[in-house]
C-alpha cells in the first residue's frame, strides 16, 4: 500500500472509493446478467489518486472493449479476444492510478499500483470497471461533486 503520491505534471485527483462495489452472488446466463447480485463496498474509507488525462491507448483499449459483441461468440472464443484489450486497460490503468490505500478481500494492504499491471490484475472486474469510471470521473462521488481532502 502506498500512501504516498506521486508527483504529475498534471496533478492527480484524489477519489474516495466508497461507492466501489463488488455483486456478491451475480449470475450470468448465455452472456446476459440475469441476477445483478448483492453490492459489497469493499472500499470503504479508501481512496486512489489518479491522473485525469485518458491516453489514446487507454481509449482504444475500451473501445476495443465495447467492440467485442458477447452475442453468439462461444465463450472461449470471446475471453481470448477480450485478452488483449483487457492486458492494454490494466496496462494503462496502472500509468494513471499513481496512489492507493486500497486493501484486498481480506483487508491487508495492496502494493502500489502505479507502474505495476499485474496489481491491477489481482482486482475483480467490478473493481477494475469502478477504476475505470473513477478515471473518467463519473463514479457516484464524483458525479455528486464530492471531494476528499
Amino acid at each position: 500500500m502506498s500512501n504516498e503520491t506521486r508527483k504529475s505534471k498534471i496533478p492527480a485527483v484524489r477519489v474516495a472509493s466508497d461507492d466501489c462495489a463488488i455483486m456478491q452472488g451475480r449470475v450470468i446466463r448465455d452472456g446476459a446478467i440475469v441476477y445483478a447480485g448483492e453490492p459489497v463496498h469493499v472500499h470503504q474509507g479508501e481512496w486512489v489518486e489518479i491522473v485525469p488525462v485518458q491516453s489514446m491507448r487507454e481509449f482504444l483499449a475500451l473501445t476495443r472493449l465495447v467492440g467485442i459483441a458477447p452475442d453468439g461468440v462461444p465463450n472461449a472464443q470471446r475471453i481470448a479476444q477480450l485478452q488483449a484489450p483487457l492486458e492494454e486497460l490494466c496496462d494503462v490503468l496502472s500509468r494513471r492510478i499513481v496512489a492507493w490505500n486500497w486493501t484486498d478481500l481480506m483487508g491487508e494492504p495492496l502494493p502500489a499500483p502505479y507502474g505495476q499491471p499485474d496489481v491491477i490484475k489481482l482486482l475483480s472486474d467490478d473493481e477494475i470497471l469502478w477504476l475505470v469510471t473513477a478515471a473518467q470521473g463519473e463514479t457516484g462521488g464524483q458525479r455528486k461533486n464530492v471531494s476528499m481532502p
